[in-house]
């Protein structure tokens, strides 16, 4: 009985060890990394007689030759994954000192003629698997690292070690999952004879597929649970020294004015390959009341025109409905609307936060964004910071500051943070989480529950900022907690201006313009843009 032993580099590779002896293995393109990383995988590939289905893109094999992998391990074939006469031999400008094989006619059939060559598999992992049942003589194969792109699904990335081409999270080729299983699937059905064995991290599969007689799926479930046994909890263990799985973001909006354009802009905001991003809402009224709307525009029609009060006005030409906010992809819990800002985090975090996210924004939701860059550069470590720990002194530092918390911009004559957009990281809320219940309420003596309406008391078309004053003390309260748990000076800053940022302008009581502040708004805004 002949056995193949056919290996892709998804995440499910990490089941080699527990292959079967074969009699040859079948690599599909390039593991060097996967040799110099994964414990035991040279030492394994080390005992095997390797044939290796290879792409021929210009360059593909400097990594192979870095390791020396031609001369340390024994490849005893090198296979194209294309029609022989679709690609000359030779054209790749490698320097593989094998002779190369090309896919012959008996491939056909089980081809598609709609991808980019004339035939074609979905891929080389799937054209791998093509060779191991159609031209090795295998009466079994046994398949691990074979994934479908179903990984994506569950926040894990393509490779069991991170690749260098930039594709960790996207689908090469632009392959569908249905269709790489289809492309499997009648290999899988055309070779009767052959029985298939399949290890793979994918959960879900086409109709029909594991119903196939000659198919064994065994789905690796890459989870961690407190239910393993020893053994599996071990191999995740070494799975996890290797596997690339996505960040996760929160951003948890605090709803009181509910402008449509604001959380529009929010849901826009582009996310970085790796992330992932789930969205909330912490409502103290409904939305859909009449006066969230109506307040807002008794105001709006005694003011001026300008670029601040036209903000404001994108805003509040609607309000955004309850519906609208589920079809965004929000979550909405109403809560208790006793206190607003930092507390409203602190009711997101009682309800949601089990650890799971990374990062944790908190915006209120009466600001304006400016691009849809924001997220990019924060995660990716392009932002502007700033420390602001002693008063009135803002210093510039690196973008790649480790920081744990990190707030929109400056307030004069104090280090307290603006808490109306702020983002806090795992390590700082993990150990605030007990404590934020005293830190969001300490000190408050304003309870608005049960309340719907905006306080506003006019003063020459400056809204009163004193009825709130209360509950500036989350923000003092937040503040004393991180000087006494050691993270003032990993407390940063987007900008040095107050308000304002390359990003957003945060809103003062529902609105971006306030008479008392137009002045300073509109310099701070021309330090990042050309308002004439």
């Amino acid at each position: 009985m002949k056995v193949v032993n056919l290996m892709g580099r998804g995440p499910s590779l990490i089941r080699f060890s527990q292959l079967p002896k074969s009699n040859h293995v079948v690599l599909a393109n390039d593991f060097a990394k996967e040799i110099s990383q994964v414990d035991g995988f040279a030492s394994y590939l080390e005992k095997q007689e390797i044939h290796l289905v290879f792409n021929m893109v210009n360059g593909g094999d400097n990594q192979y030759h870095h390791i020396d992998f031609f001369n340390k391990f024994n490849i005893v074939k090198l296979i194209r994954p294309y029609l022989n006469g679709l690609r000359v031999p030779g054209s790749s400008t490698q320097s593989i000192p094998l002779e190369e094989h090309f896919l012959g006619e008996n491939h056909m059939k089980f081809m598609y003629t709609d991808l980019k060559y004339q035939y074609d598999y979905c891929g080389t992992g799937l054209a791998a698997f093509a060779y191991s049942m159609l031209d090795c003589s295998a009466d079994v194969v046994n398949v691990v690292g074979l994934d479908f792109y179903k990984n994506l699904d569950y926040g894990i990335s393509n490779y069991l070690v991170n690749g260098s081409e930039g594709r960790d999270w996207k689908k090469d080729g632009g392959f569908t999952v249905e269709r790489m299983q289809d492309n499997f699937c009648r290999l899988v059905k055309g070779n009767p004879h052959i029985q298939v064995n399949l290890v793979t991290a994918c959960k879900e599969f086409i109709d029909g597929m594991e119903d196939i007689e000659n198919l064994n799926i065994s789905v690796l479930d890459l989870d961690n649970t407190s239910n393993d046994e020893p053994e599996l909890l071990r191999e995740k263990q070494q799975l996890n020294k290797h596997i690339q799985r996505k960040k996760k973001l929160a951003v948890v909006l605090g709803g009181w004015h509910y402008p449509y354009e604001y959380y529009n802009q929010v849901r826009n905001q582009k996310i970085p390959d790796g992330w992932e991003c789930d969205y909330f809402v912490v409502s103290h009224r409904d939305p859909e009341l009449p006066n969230v709307l109506e307040e807002k525009q008794v105001l709006l029609k005694g003011r001026n025109d300008g670029i601040l009060q036209s903000f404001d006005r994108q805003l509040y030409n609607r309000i955004i409905t309850k519906q609208e906010l589920k079809d965004m992809g929000f979550t909405y819990d109403e809560e208790q609307s006793s206190i607003g800002d930092l507390y409203q985090l602190n009711q997101w975090v009682q309800r949601h936060y089990k650890g799971q996210y990374d990062k944790v924004l908190f915006s209120h939701d009466d600001n304006y964004m400016l691009n849809d860059e924001l997220f990019l550069d924060i995660l990716e470590n392009r932002v502007d910071l700033f420390l602001n720990s002693e008063v009135n002194k803002v210093t510039p530092i690196e973008k790649s500051f480790d920081w744990k918390h990190l707030s929109s911009g400056v307030l004069e004559n104090t280090i307290v943070p603006r808490t109306s957009f702020t983002f806090l990281d795992k390590e700082l809320l993990d150990k605030l989480a007990p404590d934020f219940e005293e830190v969001s309420t300490k000190g408050v003596d304003l309870d608005r529950s049960g309340e719907t309406t905006t306080i506003y008391n006019l003063n020459d078309e400056q809204v009163d900022r004193s009825p709130l004053s209360s509950w500036n003390w989350p923000s003092r309260n937040f503040k004393n907690w991180m000087s006494d748990n050691g993270y003032t000076e990993k407390s940063v800053r987007m900008s040095p201006l107050y308000r304002v940022n390359k990003y957003l302008i945060e809103g003062e009581r529902g609105f971006v313009w306030t008479k008392e502040d137009e002045e300073r708004i509109l310099h701070n805004l021309s330090q990042y843009y050309d308002l004439t």
